[in-house]
């Protein structure tokens, strides 16, 4: 299963940004608060994939949660990160033991965020998400 969730970003950094994402997430009772650690630790050793605007941090979710979920954190101020300007994050929360169809539904949800950041389309349903509707909106239009 994917759940899918957006929010309004108000923060003026990236790191701060992502972590105002996790706070609501965790308020939301979607991630827990340690998320943001276990994502700074693991981005010390690989990079986000920055493209078309757009940060994907992704990271372990220990929630207990039997789910991949995708939140969109969209930047209201002005953020730039490595001389790009931010649109917005994708964050994605992998669970710590994954069975074998939400290891085919994590592979599949990279595809479609990959998907995402280079068809203006997509990206405008994702800036647009609303969290009432099924996940299906985000095919609007194309």
């Amino acid at each position: 299963m994917i759940k899918v969730v957006r929010y309004d970003l108000n923060e003026d950094s990236y790191y701060k940004s992502v972590k105002e994402l996790v706070e609501l997430l965790s308020k939301d009772n979607e991630l827990t608060l340690d998320f943001y650690q276990r994502w700074t630790e693991r981005k010390k050793k690989s990079n986000n994939v920055i493209s078309n605007g757009i940060a994907i941090p992704h990271a372990v979710d220990n929630s207990g949660r039997e789910r991949i979920l995708l939140s969109f954190g969209i930047i209201k101020k002005r953020v730039v990160y490595k001389k790009t300007k931010l649109r917005f994050i994708a964050l994605l929360g992998i669970p710590e033991n994954l069975d074998s169809s939400l290891v085919k539904a994590t592979s599949e949800l990279y595809d479609f965020v990959s998907m995402i950041v280079r068809n203006q389309v997509l990206l405008e349903n994702a800036e647009k998400y609303n969290n009432e509707r099924s996940f299906i909106q985000m095919l609007e239009g194309i």
